[in-house]
């Protein structure tokens, strides 16, 4: 059977000197190599999806002396990398194919039929239903107003959602209030881990942490513990805000340089979250 290399769309090719080229996803570096000839950057612009390996081979040979062991080698340190997908079928050039482009890489880099996707778009609509204030229930009335869906197979994509962490499965309907949006992830989180979430959040809320230090370590556990959404913070330390401290204590601005890192440290706390005592 054909392979065809697909290059994942959301990860861009960069040429950071005349010699070499790196491609990254965000900020992070994922493979990067040696490349004076240019023949790399030229196998990636090739790895559309729509052009088979001897087909990749015949192009690249035209221009460059690559063996095919060399260009199986390439290859399979890119897929390694997860920068292409190796597709069974060619990639169609249309808008359907274009627009869920990121989800088909993703989806034929686990394993699946990539193209077993969502052409009507009721999974999409079930993931929009997914807001933690309908119940299951209901979640199948108004799905089922626009799209054939039987009871088991709606069950059925509900469970792939939790298993791969998409979805959690609440044991009371979301509140849409501050406190929930604000909590929303840590919520989401606790019911994940089995906890009663909205219990461990209050809990959080009532318990008090005293900190000593708040420099290099301290200063961090700082944000963590505002984040976590703990009531009641206490902090020591007699140290003042040096320029050195802003390149690993986060809380900290160039404003704070000659204050007391206390007091630094609770403006942060005070913007960030002004319930916090």
């Amino acid at each position: 059977m054909s392979k065809y290399p697909y290059r994942h769309p959301d990860w861009p090719v960069y040429r950071w000197n005349s010699e070499a080229i790196r491609i990254g996803a965000d900020d992070t570096q994922v493979w990067q190599i040696q490349d004076r000839e240019g023949k790399w950057e030229a196998l990636l612009n090739l790895c559309t999806g729509t052009l088979s390996l001897d087909e990749i081979e015949i192009e690249i040979c035209k221009h460059f002396s690559v063996n095919r062991k060399e260009l199986l080698d390439a290859i399979e340190q890119l897929v390694n990398a997860n920068v292409i997908t190796m597709r069974s079928t060619p990639f169609i050039n249309d808008s359907w194919h274009k627009r869920f482009s990121s989800n088909l890489c993703y989806f034929a880099s686990e394993g699946f039929n990539d193209e077993d996707q969502d052409r009507e778009g009721k999974w999409e609509a079930l993931l929009n239903l997914c807001t933690g204030t309908l119940s299951l229930d209901e979640i199948e009335i108004e799905i089922c107003k626009h799209f054939s869906v039987n009871r088991k197979e709606l069950l059925d994509a509900i469970e792939q959602l939790v298993n791969a962490n998409v979805i959690t499965m609440r044991s009371t309907p979301f509140i849409n209030d501050s406190w929930h949006k604000r909590f929303s992830s840590n919520l989401c989180y606790f019911a994940s881990e089995g906890f009663n979430d909205e219990d461990l959040q209050r809990r959080f809320q009532e318990m008090t942490v005293t900190v000593l230090g708040v420099g290099g370590g301290g200063s961090n556990y700082v944000m963590q513990l505002v984040g976590l959404g703990v009531g009641n913070i206490r902090l020591v330390d007699h140290d003042k805000v040096e320029l050195s401290n802003l390149s690993r204590q986060l809380p900290y601005e160039f404003a704070d340089v000659g204050e007391y890192k206390v007091e630094a440290a609770k403006r942060y706390i005070e913007k960030r979250n002004a319930e916090i005592k």
